[in-house]
């Protein structure tokens, strides 16, 4: 199952700036290019707590999969922003569960190469080359090439993705397609930048964003909770991600960085079909 699963030539434009790779540059990874580079250090000075923010970000996913797992999912598809070098889903998963199954769906090209590459020698993972918003597509080639197994729980992985989504996406409908997908117990994962709290940072983290290629749609808490409609909130429901069952507590610069992001983790009612 490792490996690309369909063969993905680069043709990505490495001359404009993309949030994966910027991602990947913020958390210290060297799988970027000189324009993501320069944008993220951009970003830094326009948000100077960035750097706190992904890091919250990424305790949320690992605190989150590791919730899923002892809840008996043992099998995720990832339609997160992108890969990077330490504390992806599958190592998370499968530190607890070896025999965990992650599937990644990336639409930017270079994104499918790069995961391909980071899973070259990993077991029971895979990555799609395919819009996160094709459910049909994505869930059609779980199914038909064995990737998951739709008929037990699936924890679908939305951490950092639906902000890349423009105002005229329908997110609603977009989760609502992949829940009618899968069995009950099945979970879904969500974090989404918000400009509730924040709104001059959150305002000047859309501008700096604007010049790649992948710009941010902050959404408030109202918005965040609806595309969790039909399925049941984990407490303590939508909330920051310093308040979202970690084993400490935040530093006060952590408490202010978390405040640009709501996250939420929720449960499809029910038991496998």
């Amino acid at each position: 199952m490792a490996g690309t699963h369909d063969r993905v030539p680069i043709d990505g434009d490495v001359t404009v700036a993309s949030a994966a790779r910027m991602l990947d540059y913020l958390l210290g990874d060297a799988r970027n290019f000189a324009a993501d580079r320069r944008l993220a250090e951009v970003l830094r000075h326009a948000v100077p707590d960035i750097d706190l923010l992904v890091r919250l970000g990424r305790t949320f996913m690992r605190h989150a999969v590791t919730h899923l797992v002892g809840a008996g999912v043992h099998q995720f598809l990832d339609l997160s922003v992108g890969t990077t070098a330490i504390g992806n889903v599958h190592e998370v998963a499968q530190a607890i569960v070896p025999t965990c199954r992650v599937v990644y769906a990336h639409a930017d090209p270079i994104s499918v190469v790069h995961t391909s590459q980071l899973l070259a020698d990993a077991e029971r993972t895979a990555v799609l080359h395919a819009d996160p918003r094709d459910a049909r597509k994505i869930m059609t080639a779980c199914r038909d090439d064995k990737l998951l197994d739709i008929t037990a729980p699936i924890g679908l992985m939305m951490a950092s993705g639906l902000a890349l989504l423009p105002a005229s996406a329908n997110l609603a409908n977009m989760v609502s397609r992949y829940r009618r997908c899968v069995v009950g117990g099945s979970h879904l994962v969500i974090s989404h930048i918000t400009g509730d709290r924040r709104p001059v940072d959150v305002t000047n983290l859309v501008r700096v964003m604007n010049a790649s290629r992948d710009p941010v749609q902050p959404r408030t808490r109202d918005e965040v909770i609806r595309l969790f409609s039909g399925f049941e909130l984990v407490p303590p429901g939508v909330v920051d991600p310093g308040q979202w069952q970690l084993e400490r507590s935040l530093s006060a610069a952590e408490e202010v960085a978390a405040t640009m992001v709501y996250v939420g983790v929720g449960r499809k009612p029910g038991s496998r079909a």
